[in-house]
């Protein structure tokens, strides 16, 4: 957790505490979130405002990657599909026939690709499961 914050702030060579005098940010805030006490994505977007001031960063250099696509969700090829957070990461999950069913689990992701990881990468693992499904159909 806050592995991307820990690299910014190991980079700085500074001490929390000077990062906390010369940020405004509350040395108990960083201390928290350098100790993982805190996530980082459940941090005020001052703070984290502020933190992207302070190390010359857009925020997606330091918060934690997967969340950004967590209950993200909707249905294609009539199956209903949702990402769920994991242990290892992120999950692209759908309902078929009442069961709950994982078709990819992404242990980071690159933020620029939003877009695509939210509507064409499930699109794409939907399409290629039901091509397999009916496949298996028409062999029974």
């Amino acid at each position: 957790m806050n592995d991307n914050f820990n690299h910014m702030i190991k980079e700085t060579g500074k001490s929390i505490y000077k990062i906390s005098q010369e940020s405004g940010i509350p040395y108990t805030t960083l201390n928290e979130l350098v100790n993982e006490k805190k996530n980082i994505n459940h941090t005020s977007a001052e703070t984290v405002y502020k933190l992207c001031l302070y190390l010359k960063c857009d925020m997606s250099d330091i918060l934690n990657d997967v969340i950004f696509l967590e209950n993200g969700k909707g249905t294609y090829l009539g199956y209903h599909y949702q990402w769920k957070k994991a242990d290892q990461g992120i999950e692209l999950h759908i309902t078929d026939n009442n069961k709950d069913l994982t078709l990819l689990t992404l242990k980071t992701m690159c933020t620029d690709l939003y877009d695509c990881y939210m509507k064409q990468v499930p699109e794409m693992m939907i399409e290629n499961y039901d091509e397999e499904k009916r496949e298996w159909e028409g062999l029974l």
